[in-house]
């Protein structure tokens, strides 16, 4: 599946950047080097088409990541939300995400699931995910704020309260493995110090038919644009 994925992500290059073989010597990271490089907008183009990836979806239904989050959950009656993924490149702070909720954005349930999987190896220069458990904020959905400017999906939304006291825990993840967190756990992107590699993630959000949350929001996610945000839509309007 990751080589599959990886070849599938080469070709997307190739499209983007026709004379890619010259510079990426079938390698992602250099592939993203070279695009961006050349032209920071090429690279971003990678990033749009990734996202629609058919060998990424594969992902989503891999056997034992089904069976695990239906046990998680306690329903083999699944929903797929969301299917998303991540390029952090080397100095571009402006695209991570600080301390968050994935309720804030996808809604749907704060008992539902996000599986981040690691598409390439990780270590403390390429960064990862930070988390505190539920126990530190004790399970419940912390106060956000409106961004003063609209400036990407990740930094739209953003805390409105003090971080816990306690140290937060870092996800020790591998290619192969997923980390599994609820929607109400309060987690963040790290940093990513390299000068010559990007952090490939997949975020796989899933959720339970049975769960009333979900059902309350007549199965709808949330929205995030820059011109409406669901769930800020509905905090101001409880606050006037």
């Amino acid at each position: 599946m990751f080589r599959d994925f990886y070849r599938e992500i080469l070709a997307i290059a190739r499209t983007v950047a026709p004379r890619l073989k010259e510079g990426a010597e079938g390698n992602i990271d250099k592939a993203w080097m070279y695009l961006s490089n050349r032209d920071r907008k090429l690279a971003g183009t990678l990033y749009d088409g990734v996202k629609h990836s058919v060998a990424l979806r594969r992902f989503t239904t891999h056997p034992p990541l089904i069976d695990m989050i239906s046990t998680l959950l306690g329903d083999s009656a699944l929903a797929l939300v969301d299917v998303n993924f991540r390029i952090d490149a080397p100095n571009e702070p402006q695209f991570l995400f600080s301390w968050h909720q994935d309720y804030w954005f996808s809604i749907c349930s704060p008992k539902a699931l996000v599986a981040w999987i690691p598409m390439m190896p990780l270590d403390e220069e390429v960064g990862g995910v930070e988390y505190f458990p539920l126990s530190a904020t004790g399970g419940r959905i912390l106060n956000v704020k409106r961004a003063p400017d609209y400036r990407s999906y990740s930094d739209s939304i953003l805390l409105d309260e003090p971080i816990p006291s306690v140290e937060p825990r870092k996800a020790d993840v591998s290619p192969g493995d997923a980390f599994l967190f609820s929607f109400d756990v309060l987690h963040r992107s790290l940093p990513n110090r390299t000068a010559d590699r990007c952090r490939w993630t997949a975020q796989l959000r899933f959720v339970s038919y049975s769960d009333q949350s979900f059902l309350r929001e007549g199965f709808r996610p949330g929205v995030v644009t820059k011109e409406r945000i669901t769930y800020l839509e509905r905090m101001e309007g409880r606050r006037q």
